[in-house]
Formats: C-alpha cells, structure tokens, sequence
C-alpha cells in the first residue's frame, strides 16, 4: 500500500511540474510573444524603471563578445506565489514603470526572443490544413491546436504509433 501511494505521490509531482513547463511556455510563446526589437525595447524599459540591474540588462541583450544577442531574452512579470496571474507590461521603452496595480507584479520568469522569419503563404496555408485535419481527426487536442496556430508550429507524429510526439515549426514543414 505505501508503494502505490509513493508512486500516486510521484505522478501527481510530475503532472504538476509539466502543468508548470507548459504554463510558463504558454506565457512566453503566446501571450506575451515579443520578436527581437519588443524584447530588447522591453529591457531598456525594465532598466530604466528599475526592474532589472545592469547585469542583468547585459546578460539578457549582449553576448559574451559584447554583441547584441541573436535572441534576447526579456522577463515578463506575475504576482509572487501565483503564476497565472500576469501583468502585460510595456514594450515601449518610455511606458509607465508601474508593475500592474499596487505594483503587486513583482516576480518574473525569462523568456526568449521569437525570430520571426518570413514563410510563403502557400507553405502557412498547408501548415494550417494539417493542423487543422489533425484536430478535426482527433489526433491533437483544441489546446495543442491554437498553441500550434500561435506559435507557427505543426505536430510531429510516431510513425510507427501515431501519437503526438512533439511539434516543429511551419517554416520546416
């Protein structure tokens, strides 16, 4: 009996844990998605307001030669202790340097910078059909579907079971 309560115990830890993988994914892929410029607007702001140290503003945009970082990363904002709870802060580097209201926003997690690159609109277009007849068949979820639709993705399935495995990007298809 404490065997197969330990392993309860064991598997609730780790669907909590990918809960929070694919949260925080979620936070920075889709609803607070910045492309190289936002991002490295969204640090000058951070540092100006004093939300980041000089450290941490060169860590986040420069390289180890001291060039500009091909992806930046950024940090985007939640309350202490409650993840799910965000801030939509600015991506003008002169915004008001509050923290959403009360400046309860106080913690945050990196995020990484989206290259955006240009896909012909015939490849987007067979991009969505397979992610579309993919939903439609069963194969993914409506969740994976928009996180794939936002985040300009399409599912990558066993050959040999079928089931989802993973996911690539549309310009790769």
């Amino acid at each position: 009996m404490k065997g197969y309560l330990f392993v309860m115990v064991v598997l609730v830890v780790s669907a909590n844990a990918e809960a929070n993988i694919s949260r925080k994914e979620k936070r920075c892929q889709i609803e607070d998605k910045l492309n190289v410029q936002e991002a490295l607007v969204r640090n000058r702001w951070a540092r100006r307001c004093e939300h980041i140290t000089r450290k941490q503003y060169d860590d986040n945009v420069f390289n180890d030669a001291g060039e500009y970082k091909s992806k930046p990363q950024y940090d985007s904002y939640h309350k202490p202790y409650d993840f799910y709870h965000w801030f939509k802060t600015p991506i003008s580097e002169y915004g008001d340097c509050s923290l959403g209201a009360d400046n309860n926003y106080t913690e945050s997690i990196s995020c990484t910078a989206i290259v955006t690159a240009e896909i012909p609109i015939d490849q987007i277009q067979r991009c969505e059909e397979f992610r579309l007849n993919s939903f439609v068949t069963g194969k993914i979820t409506a969740y994976d579907y928009e996180f794939l639709k936002e985040t300009s993705q399409v599912p990558l399935f066993s050959r040999r079971t079928e089931q989802l495995i993973g996911y690539y990007s549309c310009s790769d298809y």
